[in-house]
């Protein structure tokens, strides 16, 4: 109905506005046809109602829009409140555990600190086995407790037991003390627990852990393989039987000052990567150094080697001093490499000194020492300068087919034997004033640009300076 009102109003206002002033005369005549107006008003109508759809139809648009991002605004909302309250419970979750978590740590570490005073008490227990499971105890405690202190404190603990005085009983009247074998047992158990968290292959490795045993009794001294990853202090220490630190590895520095070695020791193919204290030292059995290497500085100034040691193949990257030291037997130095200054001032050789081979970087002091028994440096070199003065060789001395490119200093030197340097070189300036030469001194083959400085040399043979070589400059 509102449809054919609209059209009748279209209609009538064509015709009229049709019929009125605005249209000239002239056009009215063709305009008046009724069909053309209503066809007109009809196509009038159809624009007007299109534009009014339109308008409608942009009016939805806009206003569903609208919706949507209300929608969307509103959508964002509540999924930040839901993020915030996921969140809260995330964090009060957090809360939660990470107190539970101290509560925990608190009680665990209550218990450890339990069984610490626990541990302690049973070491200082009359009864062996009440000790020895205070000793293990301990062990276990140092495995498990995460914070290093007290670790080391545990560890501390055990080697302060081996560091104090054995207890001892007196078997009879007037019968000196002796310490029992379940002390024995105690100790040597303490030492071997010690082994085991000192290994790469043990579950619990104690890393960094620090071992003071210093001064201490240790009637077992099997280290064979261990890894001292912090300090390792055996100052003042006796090893009462065949102690073996073969194949160890000393990460920091490792102190042998005054240790005293009652029988063989062995350190062969160990690794020393901080300095190495060996002051003062004894050695009673035989002690073996075959492929150690030293990365750092190497003392050992007063040390005893009663009977002998053996450096064959070992590798000095740094400083070695070995001033004043004695051995009663062989000092095998063998295809050693000595990449420092190395220092045997005042050293007493007994028997055979054996530097066959040996690589000498730098510079080597001999100056004052004794040789009792045969030097043998035959091959070996030397790019630093090469001391003798004031040494003894009490038997054959044998420098042949080595090279000194520092020079040779043979001053004050006294050899009641043979002395030979046939086929070495020596390429710069070499002494041999006021020394006394009881035997040969052999020159054959000898290399070298000057002739030696001979004021107050004494030969018991004349050398045979014509063998010499003296290359063309």
């Amino acid at each position: 109905m509102g449809g054919g009102i609209a059209a009748t109003g279209a209609y009538f206002g064509l015709l009229w506005l049709v019929s009125s002033d605005l249209v000239p005369k002239a056009a009215q005549a063709g305009a008046l046809n009724p069909y053309d107006i209503a066809r007109s008003a009809i196509i009038l109508l159809g624009a007007v109602a299109a534009t009014i759809g339109l308008v409608f139809a942009l009016r939805r648009q806009i206003v569903s829009e609208r919706k949507l991002r209300i929608d969307r605004a509103d959508f964002k909302h509540r999924e930040q409140v839901e993020e915030f309250r996921r969140k809260e419970a995330k964090d009060a979750e957090t809360q939660r555990r990470s107190e539970w978590h101290a509560e925990r740590n608190a009680e665990r570490i209550r218990d450890l600190r339990s069984r610490y005073v626990t541990c302690a008490q049973q070491l200082a227990d009359p009864a062996e086995a009440v000790r020895l499971a205070g000793a293990y105890g301990m062990a276990q405690l140092a495995t498990e407790w995460d914070d290093r202190a007290q670790m080391q404190s545990c560890i501390d603990v055990l080697c302060a037991y081996l560091r104090m005085p054995a207890r001892t009983v007196s078997t009879f009247p007037g019968a000196p003390p002796a310490v029992p074998a379940g002390e024995l047992e105690v100790r040597e158990s303490i030492v071997k627990i010690l082994v085991q968290h000192l290994r790469d292959e043990d579950d619990g490795f104690w890393q960094g852990a620090s071992i003071d045993l210093s001064g201490a009794v240790l009637e077992y001294g099997n280290f064979s393989g261990c890894r001292f990853t912090g300090i390792a202090d055996f100052g003042g220490a006796r090893f009462a039987s065949r102690a073996r630190f073969d194949k160890c590895q000393f990460s920091v520095s490792a102190d042998f000052r005054a240790a005293h070695f009652d029988q063989d020791v062995t350190f062969a193919r160990a690794r020393f990567e901080g300095q190495s204290l060996m002051q003062d030292a004894r050695f009673e059995g035989r002690c073996d150094f075959a492929s150690v290497n030293f990365l750092k500085r190497f003392v050992g100034t007063h040390t005893r080697f009663m009977l002998g040691a053996n450096f064959s193949g070992a590798h000095f990257w740094t400083f070695v001093d070995l001033s004043d030291s004695y051995f009663g037997l062989k000092a095998g130095f063998a295809s050693a490499i000595l990449d420092g200054d190395v220092n045997f001032t005042d050293s007493t050789f007994l028997a055979e000194a054996d530097f066959y081979q040996t690589r000498f970087s730098k510079g080597i002091g001999f100056n004052k020492s004794v040789f009792a028994g045969t030097f043998r440096f035959d091959e070996s070199t030397v790019r630093g300068g090469a001391g003798f003065n004031e040494t003894t060789f009490a038997k054959r001395a044998s420098l042949q087919r080595s090279e000194f490119q520092g020079g040779l200093k043979l001053a004050d030197v006294t050899a009641s034997a043979d002395l030979l340097l046939d086929w070495s070189q020596i390429r710069t300036r070499w002494t041999l004033d006021r020394s006394v030469f009881g035997g040969l001194f052999g020159v054959a083959k000898v290399t070298s640009h000057v002739m030696p400085s001979e004021v107050d040399t004494v030969y018991a043979k004349s050398p045979n300076w014509a063998a010499m070589t003296t290359p063309t400059v």
